[in-house]
């Protein structure tokens, strides 16, 4: 998937610059970073794309967006959310009473137990969330083979990605409210999106610079 999210955004640029990082898992993130620290500096935010092709029916899995620390201060996970629950309910169907979506989605408190905890870590400050399928009756498993992956799956994901990076984008710049993620937010989080914004009223965003990472980390045994 990741390939084709670089393809995408070669022929559809989002108003932020994009940092594509392959490594293997911490290992390699912790290396890339004790090499390249400076260029984290100028990224804004990052996504870690962990296990996004997992067949739902067969793994018995939902489709999580890892909430942000609160320690660093973002609302690109709160975009991720709206966006993965627009495209469930687009697959709704309705029998009685409330619909039913076709797919589980769920945002989860930072649990640090994903790849992204190296970019959300103090010495590289990049307020980072996870896109994953969790719990996953495979997962490290003999049993994971590719039969266990959905297409339907990797495409939530990848039409998730590539609709909220541009309206996340946007925002930086005020060119678009997007109040209404708000509904699904902690207090905490309301307050610290609302010092964001006061912080980031007071700078002049500089949009030519790498600003933000989307990773992907190979499973190394």
């Amino acid at each position: 998937m990741l390939i084709e999210l670089i393809r995408y955004f070669a022929e559809n640029k989002p108003e932020l610059s994009l940092r594509f990082l392959f490594t293997v898992e911490y290992w390699g993130t912790v290396a890339y970073f004790s090499k390249f620290l400076e260029l984290g500096k100028n990224c804004i935010a990052g996504i870690s794309l962990d296990m996004v092709g997992g067949d739902q029916n067969l793994a018995g899995s939902t489709m999580i967006v890892d909430e942000i620390p609160h320690h660093l201060t973002s609302s690109l996970d709160l975009f991720l959310y709206d966006h993965i629950q627009r495209l469930a309910h687009a697959g709704s169907y309705r029998m009685v009473g409330e619909s039913i979506l076709w797919a589980r989605t769920q945002k989860v408190f930072y649990t640090g137990g994903s790849d992204h905890y190296i970019l959300n870590d103090s010495t590289v400050a990049i307020p980072s969330t996870c896109l994953n399928t969790y719990p996953d009756r495979f997962y490290h498993r003999p049993e994971d083979t590719p039969d266990k992956i959905s297409k339907d799956t990797l495409n939530l994901f990848f039409s998730t990605v590539i609709h909220a990076i541009p309206d996340f984008a946007k925002s930086l710049n005020q060119e678009k409210e997007r109040s209404i993620l708000l509904n699904y937010a902690s207090i905490q989080k309301d307050l610290l999106r609302y010092l964001n914004e006061k912080i980031q009223s007071s700078e002049k965003s500089d949009l030519k610079k790498d600003s933000f990472m989307i990773c992907h980390f190979f499973e190394s045994f």
